[in-house]
C-alpha cells in the first residue's frame, strides 16, 4: 500500500536530503556537486560534510515517519511530501519575527494562489505541518494549544506550547530564558569558575553522584537532570549545531543568514559536552566513546578542532546564560546526591545529615563486629585454659 495515500510523507531520497541541508544551512555547493559531474568536489564545498550528518538525517527520518496528514472533505493535504515540508522549513526560517498564525495563513494562501487552487488544507493540519517544520528546524518538541493531545501521541511528553500570537523568535526566547550565575560567568571569579567546571566532568558525576547519561533529540532537554532516575539527558546533535553556526557567521567569506537561534545557545550545548562533561583527553572521554557506540550519540561530539571554523573571534570563552542553571543543578547533585538505594532512602528519611548517620552506623557496626571477635577470642582462651586444667587434673589422678 502506498503510504502517501494514508497521508504519510514516505521515504526521503538523497536529492531531497541535499535540498534539506541547503534549506537549513544555506549550503552553496561547488560546480562539480551542482552539475553532478565526476569531477572531485572542492575542498571548501559544504557537501563534503554531508557524511557527518548521519545522526541528524536519522532524526529527520524518524520524526517525519510518525507524521500523518489529516484528510478532510477537500482532500488537500498540508504536507504532500518532503518537498512541501522543506518549503515550510525554509519559509519559517526566513521569517523568524512573524507571528505564527499569520505565518501559517500566509504560507498556505500563497501556495494555493501559486498552484491555482481554491481549496486549502484544514487549519488543524496546517498547524501540524508548522509544528513538524519547527521540530526539524530547531529540534524542539512544540505544538499549538489546540494540538497538544495529538502532539503528545506523536512526540511524547515535554512539549512546549508555541502560541499562535508569538513569532518563532519570541517562542525561542521564552523557551530558553537567560540567567546569570556569577560562580560560572563572572570574569573576576575565573579561577572559581574553572574549578567548578572541572568538577563537573562526566566521570565524577557517574562515580560520586551515580548518574547516567542518555541521548535526547529535544534541544530543550539538554542537561535535564532527573534526580529520581539518576539520569542526565544530553542533546548530542553537535554536527547540526555547528552547521547552523557556520551558516550564521557574519563575515564575507561564507554565506550568511539571520540566526533563528541565539548563537550562544548553540555554543553552550557544544561546550558543555566537549569542554565540561567530556573534555577530550580526560578520563571522561572513554565514557563518551561508549555512549557513541552503545547509545547512538553523534560521533561529532568527539570532533574538536582548534581553531573551530564555526566560532567568531570573541566566542572562544562563552558565558553560560542558557544552561547555567542546569550546570549548577549538577554541581548541587554532586555535593548532595539524591538517595536512590534502599539504605540511602532509609537514612534520608531519618536525618538531613545522612552521611554523618551512615558513618555513625558504620562505626557502631565495626565496634559490634570487633566486640564479637573479642568475645570469640576470650571464649577460645577460656576453653584452652579449661582443657589445660582438665588434662593437668587427669594426670595428677593417674599418679
Amino acid at each position: 500500500m502506498d503510504l502517501k495515500l494514508l497521508g504519510a510523507l514516505g521515504d526521503i531520497t538523497e536529492e531531497q536530503l541535499r535540498s534539506l541541508h541547503t534549506s537549513l544551512w544555506n549550503w552553496n555547493s561547488c560546480a562539480a556537486c551542482s552539475s553532478r559531474a565526476n569531477a572531485p568536489c572542492e575542498i571548501s564545498c559544504p557537501t563534503r560534510r554531508a557524511g557527518q550528518l548521519g545522526p541528524f538525517n536519522n532524526f529527520y527520518k524518524t520524526t517525519t515517519s510518525r507524521h500523518l496528514s489529516e484528510f478532510t472533505s477537500s482532500n488537500e493535504l498540508a504536507l504532500r511530501g518532503h518537498e512541501d515540508l522543506i518549503e515550510v522549513i525554509r519559509y519559517l526560517k526566513e521569517r523568524p519575527n512573524v507571528p505564527r498564525q499569520q505565518l501559517t495563513a500566509d504560507f498556505f494562501s500563497d501556495r494555493a494562489k501559486r498552484e491555482g487552487s481554491r481549496e486549502q488544507p484544514n487549519v488543524h493540519d496546517q498547524d501540524r505541518a508548522f509544528d513538524l517544520a519547527a521540530r526539524i528546524l530547531i529540534m524542539l518538541n512544540c505544538s499549538t494549544e489546540l494540538n497538544q493531545v495529538e502532539a503528545l501521541l506523536e512526540e511524547g511528553p515535554r512539549l512546549v506550547t508555541w502560541a499562535k500570537g508569538n513569532s518563532l523568535a519570541k517562542f525561542i526566547a521564552a523557551t530558553f530564558p537567560t540567567t546569570d550565575h556569577p560562580s560560572l560567568n563572572d570574569p573576576n571569579q575565573r579561577s572559581k569558575a574553572n574549578t567548578l567546571k572541572l568538577g563537573l566532568q562526566a566521570r565524577r558525576l557517574t562515580k560520586i553522584a551515580g548518574l547516567t547519561f542518555r541521548p535526547t533529540d529535544n534541544l530543550a532537554d539538554h542537561l535535564r537532570l532527573d534526580p529520581k532516575e539518576g539520569t542526565i539527558e544530553i542533546f548530542h546533535h553537535t554536527r547540526a549545531l555547528k552547521e547552523f553556526l557556520i551558516a550564521t557567521q557574519q563575515d564575507h567569506s561564507t554565506p550568511t543568514m539571520n540566526p533563528y537561534l541565539p548563537r550562544n545557545l548553540a555554543l553552550e550545548v557544544i561546550d558543555t559536552i566537549q569542554k565540561i562533561l567530556f573534555p577530550l583527553g580526560s578520563p571522561s572521554e572513554p565514557l563518551l566513546r561508549t555512549l557513541i557506540v552503545k547509545h547512538a550519540f553523534d560521533p561529532d561530539c568527539l570532533r574538536l578542532v582548534d581553531p573551530a571554523p564555526y566560532r567568531l573571534p570573541h566566542e572562544n570563552d562563552i558565558p553560560y546564560h542558557h544552561f547555567g542553571s542546569r550546570l549548577m543543578d549538577l554541581a548541587h547533585e554532586l555535593e548532595h546526591p539524591t538517595p536512590r538505594g534502599v539504605m540511602d532512602k532509609w537514612l534520608e528519611r531519618r536525618s538531613g545529615a545522612r552521611y554523618v548517620m551512615f558513618a555513625t552506623l558504620a562505626g557502631v557496626g565495626v565496634a559490634v563486629l570487633l566486640g564479637f571477635l573479642a568475645l570469640g577470642v576470650s571464649i577460645f582462651q577460656a576453653w584452652v585454659s579449661w582443657r589445660a586444667w582438665r588434662d593437668e587434673v587427669g594426670m595428677a589422678g593417674s599418679r
